[in-house]
């Protein structure tokens, strides 16, 4: 949409990580992985695998 005035803007970027738990939660959360179907997927132990969302 706006990509011809970003163009040229900068030739580096830098990304910034929150430094506290609380921040990291505001942008990812953990969660169960889920197949193509919803379903959770189990490990071998028989308990769901978690995934990192964004």
């Amino acid at each position: 949409m706006f990509e011809e005035s970003f163009r040229g803007f900068k030739e580096k970027y830098y990304g910034v990580r929150p430094i506290t738990t609380n921040g990291w939660k505001s942008i990812f959360y953990r969660g169960p992985k889920k197949d193509e179907d919803g379903n959770m997927i189990m490990g071998p132990q028989g308990v769901p695998v978690e995934e990192d969302y964004a």
